[in-house]
């Protein structure tokens, strides 16, 4: 039991101590604004397709796992959409699929841009050259920068943190500006609520919900109101 005790402390303590990764949940809740100087319009959610491991299965004709990555991606991709549906109301959110990233890279919205239901975006929501949106996606910090180069004053990820997956937020320029990430044991004692999360058994696919948080953070900077609504359960 004190062993036990010893570790959770130890835990505490080096999240508290490591509050410039990011916003570390649940011990840590501060900002990490250093290039969020507005308040978004709209947030665009990638949804993951993983076509890239379908494919892969496809070749190997291994038809059961490819079935079971389609039955898993289509699991997280509608607990990701519960989470911003039921959690987050600052602003509205459009999701689109990740085989259309380069389409919202280069602000070609129509018939990309969706509700949760799968209505299309209304045209008169975003257009080309608009700049106050939030594009979000799940992985790790710094995944996508194949795209555009970060400029030398934007903030640079200490490679010896250790590094979850979490939400990732880019700008209309595609620039890493933001993120919420998860340690390793976060999950050891509890689960998150299941219509928020989902974590395969067999491929290296999950989501984590992070929205609520995002929605307290937003309120808190933009409004100036501490929001007291139930985050889901902590991990």
């Amino acid at each position: 039991m004190i062993l036990l005790f010893s570790f959770c402390v130890s835990l505490q303590c080096f999240s508290q101590n490591n509050s410039g990764a990011g916003n570390l949940i649940p011990w840590h809740k501060g900002h990490h604004w250093r290039k969020t100087s507005y308040s978004p319009k709209v947030l665009l959610v990638q949804l993951r397709s993983e076509q890239n491991k379908i494919e892969h299965f496809i070749q190997q004709n291994k038809f059961r796992e490819t079935n079971k990555v389609k039955t898993e991606a289509s699991i997280i991709r509608k607990v990701m959409k519960n989470d911003f549906e039921e959690n987050f109301s600052f602003c509205p959110v459009y999701y689109y699929m990740d085989t259309n990233a380069e389409m919202v890279k280069r602000q070609l919205f129509d018939n990309v841009l969706f509700t949760a239901d799968g209505i299309p975006m209304n045209k008169d929501i975003l257009h080309p050259g608009d700049t106050n949106y939030f594009i979000v996606y799940y992985g790790y910090p710094g995944e996508q920068m194949e795209l555009d180069a970060r400029p030398e004053d934007e903030y640079s990820f200490n490679n010896g943190e250790a590094m979850g997956r979490g939400l990732i937020f880019l700008n209309y320029k595609y620039q890493q500006i933001d993120f919420y990430y998860r340690f390793a044991y976060f999950d050891i004692f509890n689960k998150p609520d299941p219509r928020y999360f989902y974590k395969s058994a067999d491929f290296d696919m999950e989501y984590y919900p992070f929205a609520a948080q995002y929605e307290s953070d937003l309120q808190e900077k933009f409004n100036g109101v501490y929001t007291n609504r139930k985050l889901p359960r902590r991990y």
